[in-house]
């Protein structure tokens, strides 16, 4: 696999990634406890205790969101490099 696809295809899995988070970002509690059903540790918990836990997810969700836009911009600029290095390859073997 070349080295721009390597990145084509983190990219796609960047912009894959962000948009579950955002999506789960927008998520009220009601959503999350339906989402959860009675599977796991929701199941057994308070209504209080539900929205806790939903506020501290809401917190992770947006420090996550946060890293994958720097990682997502990083492997845009390694993108751009590659091809400005591949066009400069290109022009220096036709001249």
């Amino acid at each position: 696999m070349t080295e721009q696809a390597e990145i084509e295809l983190r990219q796609h899995a960047l912009k894959s990634l962000l948009s579950t988070r955002k999506r789960r970002l927008g998520e009220s509690l009601d959503q999350r406890i339906r989402r959860a059903g009675k599977q796991g540790i929701w199941g057994s918990l308070s209504r209080a205790e539900c929205r806790d836990l939903h506020r501290q997810e809401i917190a992770h969700l947006r420090v996550q969101l946060e890293d994958l836009h720097l990682e997502s911009a990083l492997a845009r600029r390694e993108l751009i490099k590659l091809k400005r290095a591949m066009r400069r390859a290109e022009r220096a073997r036709a001249a």
